[in-house]
């Protein structure tokens, strides 16, 4: 008989501490290291054009807060 892998607890449901990076997984089942990942850093919506490319450049991100709904983010994780 073949182990059926659970499905993880959505994001919006898990309780984490504040300040503490809540445990990962990846698509496999497997917990991604800690060490691996951090707390995306916000940049303000009134932040120059030039300056938000450049944080893309370096980070790989761009995360401007409130821009799309919360619940519509929350959502989109769980599928």
């Amino acid at each position: 008989m073949a182990a059926v892998q659970q499905a993880p607890v959505p994001a919006h449901e898990l309780f984490v501490e504040p300040g503490q990076l809540p445990k990962l997984r990846s698509n496999y089942g497997d917990y991604v290291d800690p060490k691996s990942t951090g707390w995306m850093k916000p940049t303000p919506i009134d932040t120059p054009l030039e300056e938000m490319r450049r944080r893309f450049n370096e980070h790989g991100y761009v995360w401007v807060r409130n821009v799309i709904p919360r619940e519509d983010v929350l959502d989109m994780r769980q599928q």
